[in-house]
């Protein structure tokens, strides 16, 4: 781990009685993030077990540099103590302006309640509790499960119309791969979590006027990961090794096929908002 500190109709015959689900298959390993943390002592000591390679963790203490980094777009999460927070209103704003997801981190304790109170009425976050089912696994599943649960459903809301033509169980499985802790990377195991075999999804997409489900799969992948894309500071070719590609030519010619913007061009400022449009325009038909 590197530590830095600075300033959501049609029914299908073969889809009737959905498979049993075959876990095995889906992957095993959670992917890269970058987490940004203002935290005391205690607490980011957790944090810093569960943000393991290739994951990064970095911290910032002061208010205007924890802003500052978010601003820049680079962080997947950001892990706060709502009391180190309290009162500075730039925080919930430049998280929400950034959409960058957001867990608070609290003990057991009146004033930790109150200052999360305020914070969730400004910006809606999960909260984990100091010594209160936050084991390294159980908060690296939080984190990764967060950030890019929450950057997916953009695009999924943006297609919502067509997923609501899938039949219901199909539409909650794709809502479900993406709220999963593990990184959906193909066809087959965007299937397996809607409950159909395979032939039956690129029916039942076909028929909701959808593109094939390999291009949700590239595209639901790329805006999960948009932090990581958008990163000026690190090599495509790291960027395409963490998003499980064999080159930053790969990654370019995925982004371009999901998107019409290279991965360079997301670099030069496409916004999280004008890719999730980009994508969303390819993914439904008609």
């Amino acid at each position: 781990m590197r530590m830095s500190h600075g300033p959501s109709g049609q029914t299908d015959r073969h889809a009737a009685a959905p498979p049993a689900r075959l876990n095995a298959r889906r992957p095993a390993l959670l992917p890269a993030m970058h987490a940004l943390a203002m935290l005391p002592p205690v607490s980011r000591v957790r944090v810093q077990a569960a943000v393991s390679p290739p994951s990064e963790l970095s911290v910032r203490l002061l208010p205007a540099h924890f802003v500052d980094a978010i601003e820049r777009g680079w962080p997947d999460i950001a892990v706060l103590d709502p009391l180190l927070s309290r009162g500075v209103g730039s925080i919930p704003a430049a998280l929400h302006a950034a959409h960058t997801p957001s867990v608070l981190y609290i003990c057991l304790t009146p004033e930790h309640a109150q200052a999360a109170t305020e914070f969730v009425r400004m910006l809606p976050a999960p909260v984990i509790t100091l010594g209160y089912g936050d084991d390294t696994r159980a908060l690296t599943e939080v984190l990764a499960l967060t950030g890019r649960a929450t950057r997916g459903a953009l695009l999924l809301d943006r297609i919502a119309p067509a997923l609501s033509r899938l039949p219901r169980h199909v539409a909650n499985g794709v809502a479900e791969a993406n709220r999963s802790h593990t990184r959906v990377t193909s066809t087959e195991q965007l299937a397996c979590y809607c409950g159909v075999h395979r032939a039956s999804l690129a029916r039942l997409f076909a028929q909701a006027s959808l593109a094939p489900a390999s291009h949700l799969v590239a595209a639901l992948g790329l805006v999960q990961e948009y932090a990581t894309l958008a990163n000026r500071d690190m090599p495509l070719g790291i960027v395409a090794h963490r998003l499980g590609l064999t080159s930053a030519r790969t990654l370019d010619t995925r982004c371009t096929a999901a998107s019409g913007y290279s991965a360079r061009d997301v670099r030069a400022g496409i916004s999280l908002e004008r890719f999730c449009d980009a994508c969303a325009s390819r993914l439904v038909r008609g």
